[in-house]
């Protein structure tokens, strides 16, 4: 997949998957957490598509609580089959 398209798709996946505890603010975070992982994938030539999807998706499972890390890693296979 094209690396445009796959962001864009991942963008619509995290857009459409918004939390039910998150609020207004869930947009403006995501986009800092991808601003600022993009400035550290650069800094330690970390590989930047791979850190943007990550940053994308890294709340993704929220309404799990504490374990939501392990949830959005759950619930980000199910865009990767879609």
């Amino acid at each position: 997949m094209e690396v445009e398209n796959l962001l864009k798709k991942v963008e619509e996946y995290y857009r459409e998957n918004v939390p039910v505890s998150r609020d207004s603010s869930y947009f403006p975070h995501v986009d800092g957490v991808r601003k600022y992982a993009l400035i550290l994938a650069k800094e330690y030539k970390a590989d930047q598509i791979v850190i943007e999807v990550a940053a994308l998706l890294h709340d993704i499972g929220a309404d799990a609580g504490k374990v939501h890390a392990f949830k959005s890693a759950e619930i980000r296979k199910s865009f990767y089959q879609s």
